[in-house]
This record gives structure tokens, C-alpha cells and sequence, in this order.
């Protein structure tokens, strides 16, 4: 490694005749940070007498990669939704932009504005492929999820913040699959059913890619999960909805239920964990996106009731394989 990088970054960015493209470097220059922690590791663990070589490859290494102290700063980060901006924007900025690029450079900076601007009620990153905005259709990768647990791990054991671990955990319990037949490529914050949609609302995924599968979408989610293997017997699979997904809750209305007995083991095994929270709610009219996903609802002093309130409710997200996790508002006091 030293003696290629000492050659004008030899392996790590495109000089005349290499036999990749010059795009083909795009994904260790951006991702960079994950090779400078296997070296810092052997530098506290096994360096031998090679600390100065493995210093010397760690400040290649930042050297030519891009620069994530640089993207992440005000004027330069993308706070908008990236489908309001012009094609162009993520052409040029594609380097910062892929979903598990940037769960892999949250080791680097900007935790909070990733989170802010475009993260998940899962705690995960909204970005099916590209990061987008906060649409509860937008997707979150399950390379994504994996990515993002591993660094906020890593930032909380480096760095010692508390609120890296507590937002870790957040994405642990919620985002990662407990689910060990089958995985979803895509997951939504709103995900009602999960089944082949007739058109995606994905940047750059299939309509499956939302359904659990060995292999729903591209095959990187398969090996990312922490085992890498499924059982032989794995199957492909959808799940439709029985009951309604399309209500408003009066916040006001909120109950916490404790539960009782023993936690289920699994814990969170799919609607088992005893802990629940009750809300009043109704039915409102709430169009689909693309005839395909729940879109965005209408504007709250829109909202009617379509028939009788009702007690809805809702359980820990990481216990749902269905889910309905971004909800509008409603006055019901009335009702």
C-alpha cells in the first residue's frame, strides 16, 4: 500500500491507462475512512515497528480521498429534498450523496445534519440509493442500516458522546431486521404492505425491493446482513395489510401501556413486545404516490374524518414488519 500511494496515489485514484474507469475510484475515495480505521487498529494493536509507515499511509490515505470536512459545511451540504434540485446536483455530488457512502462517512462529520435532513423515524438514512428528503415513501437501504450501526458504534467508542451510542441504538432496534429467513432491500417509514408496487418511487430500485426476499434488489444487502448467509430453505415473500392504513391521530389523545409478564423471546419478535402506546384516530382521505405508496398527506386544516374515531394502536416499530410510522395530526376533541 505505502509504495503504491507514494506513487502519486497509485490504487486509489485514475492515472492514464489504468484498466478501471475513472469512475470505478469514485467508491474507496469516498469511503476512505473505513481503510483508516483498520490501520489506526493495527497502529494500537499490532504495529510492530511500522507505526511511522502506517501513520505516513493514513495521511495518504485522507490525502486522495474526498473530503467530508469539506462537504459537510454550511453552503456546501445538501439540506434539501434532492428531488427538488436539478439532475445535475447529484451527477456532480454523487460522491456524498449514496445512502451507504454516507452511513460509512458518519465517522467523518455531520451526524446531526444527516440525521435531521434526510434520516427515518428507524433511525436509519432515507436514501434508496441517493439520500433524498424526509418523505416517510423515501427508502432506507439495509446496507445503509448496517453501515450506519457500525459507525456510530465506532464514533461512540472513539469520541465517548452518548449521543452516538443512544442514536445507534435507535438504529439497532429498529432499522436491522430481526427476521433471520428473508430481508427487505427497501424499508419505508410508511410501509402498509410490502408486495410488488406497480411503480416505484424509489431513485434507483425496483419495485420488489421493498418485498423480504433473499434477494429483493441488488445482491449487497444479502452479504451485509451480520450472518452473510441465509438458511437454505429462505423464500421470497409479501405481506398486504388487513386493516387500514390511512388515519390521523388526535396527539393530545396519547396512552403509554406498560404490559405485563415476561418479554417475549425473541423480543422483538413481530408484534410481541408488551409495551404499546393507544391514540384517538379516524380515517382521513390520504392520496397515493404514483398509485403505488402511501404519499403525502393532505394539508392538516384539510383533514375530515371519514367516519366514526376510533382507538388505534401502535406498537414498537422494530416489532412490525408493516408499518405506518409517520402519522398526520387531527383535532378530535370535538368527536
Amino acid at each position: 500500500m505505502n509504495s503504491m500511494l507514494n506513487q502519486n496515489g497509485t490504487g486509489m485514484i485514475y492515472h492514464e491507462g489504468d484498466k478501471p474507469n475513472a469512475g470505478d475510484f469514485l467508491w474507496f475515495r469516498a469511503r476512505a475512512e473505513d481503510m483508516i480505521v483498520s490501520l489506526q487498529w493495527l497502529i494500537d494493536y499490532h504495529a510492530g515497528n511500522q507505526s511511522e509507515l502506517l501513520k505516513e499511509n493514513i495521511e495518504m490515505l485522507h490525502r486522495f480521498a474526498y473530503k467530508w470536512e469539506g462537504w459537510c459545511t454550511e453552503g456546501t451540504y445538501i439540506k434539501e429534498d434532492l428531488y427538488t434540485l436539478h439532475q445535475s446536483v447529484t451527477d456532480d455530488q454523487w460522491a456524498f450523496l449514496h445512502g451507504v457512502t454516507i452511513a460509512e462517512g458518519l465517522k467523518y462529520a455531520a451526524v446531526d445534519w444527516t440525521f435531521q435532513y434526510h434520516g427515518s423515524a428507524s433511525g436509519s438514512i432515507l436514501a434508496d440509493e441517493r439520500i433524498n428528503g424526509l418523505n416517510a415513501y423515501y427508502g432506507s437501504e439495509l446496507c445503509t442500516d448496517v453501515e450506519s450501526i457500525y459507525s456510530l458504534a465506532y464514533n461512540y467508542f472513539a469520541i465517548g458522546n452518548p449521543d452516538y451510542a443512544d442514536r445507534d441504538e435507535l438504529t439497532a432496534f429498529n432499522a436491522l431486521p430481526a427476521d433471520w429467513w428473508s430481508h427487505q432491500y427497501m424499508t419505508e417509514p410508511n410501509q402498509p404492505f410490502s408486495e410488488n408496487i406497480p411503480a416505484t418511487p424509489f431513485c434507483d430500485d425496483n419495485t420488489l425491493s421493498q418485498t423480504f426476499g433473499l434477494e429483493p434488489n441488488y445482491p449487497c444487502c444479502t452479504t451485509a446482513y451480520p450472518t452473510g448467509t441465509y438458511p437454505p430453505q429462505a423464500q421470497d415473500h409479501t405481506l398486504v395489510n388487513n386493516t387500514q392504513w390511512n388515519i390521523a391521530i388526535d396527539p393530545t389523545t396519547l396512552v403509554f401501556h406498560q404490559g405485563s409478564g415476561p418479554l417475549p423471546s425473541p423480543t422483538f419478535e413481530d408484534g410481541k413486545p408488551p409495551a404499546y402506546v393507544t391514540a384517538k384516530a379516524c380515517l382521513i382521505d390520504w392520496p397515493m404516490f404514483l398509485g403505488a405508496v402511501p404519499g403525502t398527506p393532505i394539508p392538516k386544516d384539510e383533514r375530515k374524518c371519514l367516519g366514526d374515531t376510533f382507538e388505534a394502536t401502535l406498537r414498537p416499530y422494530g416489532s412490525a414488519k408493516l408499518h405506518m410510522s409517520d402519522l398526520p395530526t387531527i383535532d378530535l376533541s370535538k368527536s
